[in-house]
């Protein structure tokens, strides 16, 4: 099996080092709940800071940042679909809006062609929504500056993958710094 195309192994094949139980992993998950794993990266123990810094992190980078992105909901955030692209532009008519956009896909990241059974990742996107300077997690209903994207051929939610877009304007947003948000939703209900 793998994860993110890197090899997980166990005893009894070619390249396993060695069992390690009762580490803190197993006493995380076994105390809290708290799903957790270890990724052992890189050639040697010891790596060249050149082999380091040019190869071992662009290649590893992604798989941690994605780690990262979930950790707060293991189990269900890795079901759902995941955003990509985010862009944020003039609209070219009228400078008093901005058109944000993405990729949402439930397929991109799910590695189904070693698992067949494995049945996420083929869900269709139910909605998208977009948040300005408020994390989804801290969504209580109460919160304005909320927007629906839409699939960008103005057609229902129907594939598993959508480019999505929404125009605001300028006037929904106070002067200054901001952070956009996107989080998807699938068919099944997982969100991303």
């Amino acid at each position: 099996s793998s994860f993110n195309q890197y090899k997980l192994w166990a005893p009894n094949q070619p390249d396993f080092l060695y069992p390690a139980s009762g580490d803190t992993s197993d006493y995380m998950y076994a105390r809290f709940g708290v799903s957790s794993f270890g990724l052992e990266i890189g050639e040697d123990f010891y790596e060249s800071c050149k082999l380091f810094e040019e190869e071992i992190v662009p290649s590893n980078l992604p798989a941690l940042i994605y780690a990262a992105k979930v950790a707060k909901k293991p189990f269900t955030l890795g079901k759902g679909p995941d955003v990509f692209d985010l862009r944020v532009s003039r609209d070219s008519a009228a400078n008093e809006r901005i058109l944000v956009s993405a990729l949402a896909s439930d397929s991109r990241m799910v590695n189904i062609k070693n698992y067949p059974k494995f049945t996420t990742g083929k869900q269709h996107i139910k909605e998208v929504k977009l948040y300005l300077d408020v994390h989804p997690d801290n969504d209580d209903g109460s919160i304005s500056n909320v927007w629906i994207m839409n699939p960008t051929d103005r057609k229902k939610y129907n594939n598993v993958e959508e480019d999505i877009d929404v125009m605001l304007s300028t006037s929904e947003i106070p002067p200054g710094k901001h952070k956009f948000f996107v989080q998807a939703e699938d068919s099944n209900g997982y969100l991303g």
